[in-house]
């Protein structure tokens, strides 16, 4: 295992003193969601049996793929921003949100960012996911997601990146400051950033994640478990456990939000 962590750890050093901050911040998370996200599709795609599903899959691969190179590109317009606030003519390469360094951190350090990362996050993601819920803006941004969710019986976890453009936005921006607001290292952003794809792919199979809030219970009753852990819900009056939902699960039509009627 010590050998392991050395050999990382050397990897880890020569990739810093070779490449800019700003490419390891961008386009390490766009790597890894890639390939994470390319997967899983090929993945459900080759052992679906269902035609209806591997359609499902199939049609979601245009935005999905539209989504992750504008997460990307917004990523690198939001550093050079960030560096010509730094002035002196500097370029996004050379500016990263996080610490990027040789130094790995520590275990212990890797994961109490990533705890107050996903406090962080859970606020973020909750406020402007229940305000994508008022009538209008459901109509305009959010009912993409939700809408592509109704169409089948079946749970499509490429559905997380099968968003509108905005959502797509407000969601790299969550990442983003949950870890640049307690000037986490970089490393604890790419670990971050895994561990909540995997998540919100898994939460978007169907299936819940022991310890969490329900997400799929969101898609049926759409007023409630707005945030990703539950923390928010609980503390606003939105949080409901799954078993407080009447009967099995049914697929519902479109949900355009009647609350306004």
């Amino acid at each position: 295992m010590a050998d392991v962590v050395s050999a990382f750890q050397s990897w880890w050093g020569d990739l810093v003193r070779q490449n800019p901050p700003g490419w390891i911040e961008a386009f390490g998370v766009t790597i890894l969601e890639v390939v994470i996200s390319t997967v899983v599709g090929v993945f459900c795609y080759a052992t679906s049996r269902d035609k209806g599903y591997r359609e499902m899959v199939r049609g979601s691969a245009g935005l999905v793929s539209f989504n992750l190179v504008l997460r990307t590109l917004s990523h690198i317009l939001m550093l050079q921003i960030y560096a010509w606030l730094c002035g002196d003519g500097a370029s996004w390469q050379n500016v990263a949100f996080t610490r990027v360094s040789a130094e790995v951190p520590s275990v212990r350090k890797l994961l109490t960012q990533f705890a107050l990362a996903i406090c962080i996050f859970d606020v973020l993601f909750y406020s402007w996911h229940r305000m994508l819920h008022s009538p209008r803006l459901y109509r305009k941004i959010h009912s993409v997601h939700h809408t592509f969710e109704h169409r089948s019986k079946h749970r499509v976890p490429l559905a997380v990146y099968y968003v509108h453009p905005i959502e797509m936005l407000l969601l790299e921006m969550s990442v983003h400051l949950s870890c640049s607001l307690q000037g986490a290292h970089v490393l604890t952003y790419l670990f971050s950033g895994t561990m909540a794809l995997l998540m919100a792919l898994y939460g978007h199979s169907g299936r819940d994640l022991f310890g969490l809030m329900s997400h799929e219970h969101h898609h049926v009753r759409e007023s409630k478990n707005y945030g990703a852990t539950g923390m928010m819900d609980f503390l606003w009056g939105s949080f409901e456990s799954r078993k407080a939902g009447k009967g099995p699960y049914m697929r519902v039509e479109l949900c355009l939000r009647n609350e306004a009627s």
